[in-house]
């Protein structure tokens, strides 16, 4: 199985990005980490530190490109990591991952895997689901962690040709993750593949999950009348059967249970 071509990380002031690179190392080709400068810091505070020298000092670096923003979010981050990362081939792979993700490398081969099997060469079944593929995440049952997030997604590179992420969500609840799937599916009528389904994922301390859940909500209720009803329908019941398939979700429909507030 090859290696994944390209990482897309965002970091600022976090030295476990280290750890996850490390995981990610002996499976991706390349990682591409988009710091953001604002956030980050020059080294003169004890208690902060400074992401460009700590990559630049690891044992890792020679894998590694990195590009300084100001005041970004992850719509912008990742499309400059998009920017970077232009691909060579139809069948080139981009992870883009959270430094909040703790994946095995069998987990990240397993995405790779679905991506490969399903580009319709090795199976006409597996090629309806050729745009990639994303995994599921142990202990969170929230309805908008069932549908492929940029928490941990793999997309083929001629799936997302053309597209960028939606970066006026950075100043919302983000969800430009559900945005882009929608966006894709609307124009190719193919879904990503549903890979491992229990990634573990750190809780970020101080997080209101109740407000949290209700602000993605009300995000996603806003830009949904953007597309097509049926598209929207198609693409949230497909999600839903395959996290159903998985053990995931409760039996609501998807769509349903992420605008709802039953």
């Amino acid at each position: 199985m090859k290696q994944i071509d390209y990482a897309i990380l965002r970091a600022w002031n976090n030295p476990s990005i280290v750890d996850l690179i490390a995981t990610l190392d002996p499976v991706v080709n390349k990682m591409i980490v988009v710091v953001n400068g604002s956030k980050d810091q020059n080294g003169n505070l004890l208690d902060k530190i400074n992401t460009l020298e700590l990559l630049r000092h690891s044992k890792f670096a020679g894998k590694i490109e990195t590009r300084v923003l100001e005041n970004y979010g992850w719509s912008k981050a990742l499309n400059e990591g998009l920017r970077m990362s232009t691909p060579k081939g139809d069948y080139e792979t981009r992870l883009i991952i959270s430094n909040e993700v703790n994946p095995t490398q069998e987990q990240l081969m397993e995405m790779q895997k679905q991506v490969l099997v399903g580009n319709g060469i090795a199976s006409g079944v597996y090629g309806l689901f050729s745009t990639g593929s994303y995994s599921l995440f142990d202990g969170r049952e929230e309805p908008t962690y069932l549908v492929p997030r940029n928490t941990c997604t793999l997309w083929r590179s001629d799936a997302m040709r053309g597209f960028t992420f939606n970066e006026k969500l950075d100043s919302q609840a983000g969800m430009e993750d559900v945005y882009m799937g929608l966006q894709i599916y609307d124009k190719t009528k193919l879904l990503p593949s549903l890979g491992p389904t229990d990634v573990k994922l750190s809780i970020r301390q101080g997080v209101n999950l109740e407000e949290k859940t209700f602000k993605e909500r009300e995000t996603i209720k806003r830009y949904l009348p953007q597309f097509k009803i049926e598209n929207v329908n198609a693409y949230f019941n497909a999600l839903s059967v395959l996290a159903l398939s998985k053990g995931k979700g409760n039996g609501m429909p998807l769509l349903r249970a992420m605008i709802s507030y039953e």
